[in-house]
């Protein structure tokens, strides 16, 4: 049974992950790639822990909660919601990788790889456009399955 207190968890995380695909995009306007990047990934991240919560998993340190979607929110979602879940999962993959990849330079091939040379326009784009498709996909999952007595 979910609680009220859990309910509370998943909009204040739903309203964080809404304020990072602002600033995702805001990024996108000053050409901030890899902030971008690294942004719509904490909104796929929080969207992810909002339904987490929900299914009473309220603290996860990972920075990838995919398997723990999979397992706890997935696998218990009605079946209406499965395909559509299944989908975020398999579109947050990349998205997910880049939570340090976007964040830190890094030594590769005896070369210093920095993140803002590391991301394009078009990398940019389609980490928002994952990270859109997944706040809005889990939202209204949760408004119809979770919100809907509260």
């Amino acid at each position: 049974m979910v609680t009220k207190l859990n309910i509370e968890l998943a909009k204040a995380l739903l309203e964080e992950a809404k304020l990072d695909l602002e600033s995702a995009k805001t990024h996108i306007q000053y050409k901030r790639w890899h902030k971008a990047v690294f942004d719509a990934q904490q909104c796929a991240e929080k969207a992810m822990k909002a339904a987490l919560a929900c299914e009473g998993i309220t603290y996860i340190s990972d920075h990838d909660p995919s398997g723990f979607f999979a397992v706890d929110v997935v696998m218990r979602a009605p079946e209406s919601w499965v395909e559509p879940l299944r989908e975020i999962l398999h579109e947050t993959a990349w998205l997910m990788d880049q939570y340090s990849v976007a964040r830190y330079a890094r030594i590769r091939a005896r070369r210093v790889v920095t993140p803002l040379k590391l991301y394009k326009k078009e990398d940019a784009e389609e980490a928002v456009r994952i990270a859109e498709k997944t706040l809005f996909t889990i939202e209204k999952f949760l408004k119809e399955v979770y919100f809907k007595n509260v």
